[in-house]
């Protein structure tokens, strides 16, 4: 049995879907008032689905019987009443208490490329303080930290970026990117990222921090190019400065419950998110997938569209 956390996200719901075609068992930990179309898909698909919280005082208990467990919950722009280091530190904590009572054989955690103890963003330095709950537990465990995800062959969920970009080119005249949209980006498609995960849940790589990116480097204003291609509307992108960027991230974060655009994400965008070295083919024995592979399943299943589950078997 595997325990995925936030698995009703657009990366959770991917591992849950890769996991069960495999014909593993999978326990998904839900939040509460998670949408319910989110956790029919994973029912659907013939998950365990148990609603619930790290917080919760018996939180230890969602791992009862689980051999492995997968933590997934964090985010680039946290609600108002949340912050970086709740989410990324305070819950990994918490997943690692509770993984610990459960015995589990070992655990995975999946970042962020660009984490780092001095990296300029507080998304990054907060992700790294996660890695170091899980590098100082006395589990077995695995860290993993993909870039950009991209493409889509489960449910309707897309990456926070992916979907506010994608918004912008629809409903505005134009499109504006911090810098310009200069920073380079290493986009790997979400089939690879689950594989990579999957391949982990076992006694491989234990110890081992990776970084996992796609087959292309781009610059961020190529990477909307490519998104405008497929849907299909040209927009002028514009470039927005640093300092107007913060300016306007300050009055969204004021008035916005979810902010569309954040001062850590300008912060992001001013520096390239590359990996120094890839581990990707190490781990899946194959070279990553193209950037186009990815696309392609925006062209086939157009971004805002549900692509349904198929009952999977599990042993």
């Amino acid at each position: 049995m595997i325990l995925v956390d936030g698995a009703t996200g657009y990366l959770g719901s991917h591992l849950t879907e890769r996991l069960l075609s495999e014909g593993r068992a999978v326990r998904c930990l839900v939040r509460p008032g998670a949408r319910s179309e989110d956790v029919d898909l994973l029912k659907k698909m013939g998950a365990e689905v148990v609603e619930g919280a790290l917080t919760d005082k018996n939180a230890a208990e969602y791992f009862n019987g689980c051999q492995y467990a997968v933590h997934l919950i964090g985010s680039i722009a946290p609600k108002k009443n949340e912050s970086f280091v709740e989410l990324h530190q305070s819950l990994t904590r918490r997943f690692v208490a509770s993984a610990r009572i459960a015995l589990c054989k070992k655990i995975i955690l999946v970042t962020a490329l660009g984490a780092a103890k001095d990296a300029p963003s507080q998304y990054h330095r907060t992700k790294w303080l996660a890695e170091e709950e899980f590098r100082a537990s006395d589990i077995p465990f695995t860290i993993l930290r993909p870039s950009l995800l991209i493409g889509r062959t489960i449910g309707a969920r897309n990456s926070k970026l992916v979907s506010r970009l994608t918004s912008l080119i629809q409903n505005k005249s134009v499109v504006p990117l911090v810098n310009g949209g200069l920073n380079k980006i290493q986009p790997i498609f979400i089939k690879d990222c689950v594989e990579a995960i999957s391949k982990c849940i076992s006694p491989e790589f234990a110890g081992e921090t990776i970084e996992l990116g796609g087959s292309t480097v781009l610059s961020m204003r190529r990477f909307v190019e490519e998104l405008q291609e497929l849907v299909g509307k040209k927009k002028p992108i514009v470039n927005l400065h640093p300092q107007a960027g913060k300016l306007l991230a300050a009055v969204m974060e004021m008035v916005q419950d979810v902010p569309t655009l954040s001062s850590d994400q300008v912060v992001l965008s001013m520096h390239d998110n590359i990996c120094h070295s890839n581990g990707l083919v190490t781990i899946i024995d194959r070279q990553a997938s193209s950037l186009d592979a990815a696309l392609d399943t925006y062209r086939s299943n157009p971004i805002g569209t549900f692509i349904p589950a198929s009952p999977q078997k599990t042993s």
